[in-house]
């Protein structure tokens, strides 16, 4: 069985016989699903099973303010011909560098000092630093599309407040307010804070909003995990009017159908708001 060749064949009926042909670039395509294949004779779609790199961890606490673990609480992306990784330890988020991913150098930065050392730490946990709220991080990627330079590279972290007494706070921890932070940044070292509290959605509950959205047909369907909480959805009118509200989903299932407590979508002819209350559930997408 020659599986290249097969797989060959079908991208080119594929793409010779559909309504509207598939642009072949510079780009990649992954035969990982039949995106690009029309049909498949005599051929087994096979993913290889990953091997772990023998010489693993490749990167591990050796620095005194790193503590005693290194996280990859975080991101590793390919970035101007190197590995760029951006990682959690001694709750700080500090910063490596690799010419081939196995290999890392944590460079001696300028930002935060330990006993008067240099260290690799971009962004310490400290009320005294410009994120205040910063507990954890997230992730980091590089978003090409940004017409801002100085907001080439974004950061999410986790942000807690432990002595709030406003309003929203946070139902599984009183007198708390944790929600997702976003910083930017031109190099990925240097960080400015966009919004400490972007969302309040939390693993353990919160309540996003969505931008404006326009929905075609009245049946809304959900991708969740909540059959030890609940989601409720709302559609808000764009004055903050609810036009309709969910009764609570309670379900694991991939293709839930959301079913209306109050008001319907039938009559909604506009753009509308979803807001989503989650409690102790998760919700994958709409």
């Amino acid at each position: 069985m020659t599986v290249l060749g097969s797989f060959v064949t079908a991208v080119l009926v594929a793409a010779a016989t559909g309504d509207s042909a598939i642009v072949l670039d510079e780009r990649k395509q992954l035969f990982l699903d039949d995106y690009l294949i029309a049909s498949m004779d005599n051929v087994d779609r096979r993913i290889q099973q990953a091997v772990k790199h023998p010489n693993n961890p490749v990167l591990a606490p050796t620095e005194p303010w790193e503590g005693t673990v290194a996280i990859l609480y975080g991101s590793v992306i390919y970035d101007d011909d190197r590995y760029r990784m951006w990682y959690y330890a001694g709750g700080n988020v500090c910063y490596a560098e690799s010419a081939d991913g196995v290999h890392w150098d944590k460079p001696a930065l300028c930002l935060v000092e330990v006993e008067g050392r240099k260290t690799n730490i971009i962004l310490k946990r400290d009320p005294e630093n410009p994120f205040p709220h910063f507990y954890a991080i997230f992730g980091v990627q590089k978003d090409p599309r940004e017409k801002d330079p100085s907001r080439r590279y974004k950061m999410g972290v986790l942000s807690l407040q432990r002595d709030y007494e406003g309003p929203r706070q946070d139902p599984f921890h009183g007198g708390q307010r944790r929600g997702l932070g976003v910083a930017a940044s031109p190099d990925g070292i240097h960080w400015n804070v966009l919004d400490d509290w972007s969302t309040e959605a939390i693993c353990d509950g919160g309540t996003p909003a969505t931008r404006p959205v326009l929905l075609k047909g009245s049946t809304v369907h959900v991708n969740a995990e909540s059959d030890f909480g609940e989601i409720t959805i709302e559609a808000l009118h764009q004055n903050g009017e609810v036009l309709a509200k969910s009764r609570p989903i309670q379900t694991d299932a991939l293709d839930a159908v959301v079913e209306w407590e109050s008001g319907s979508l039938q009559s909604v002819a506009g753009p509308v708001n979803l807001r989503i209350t989650l409690k102790n559930a998760q919700l994958f997408s709409i």
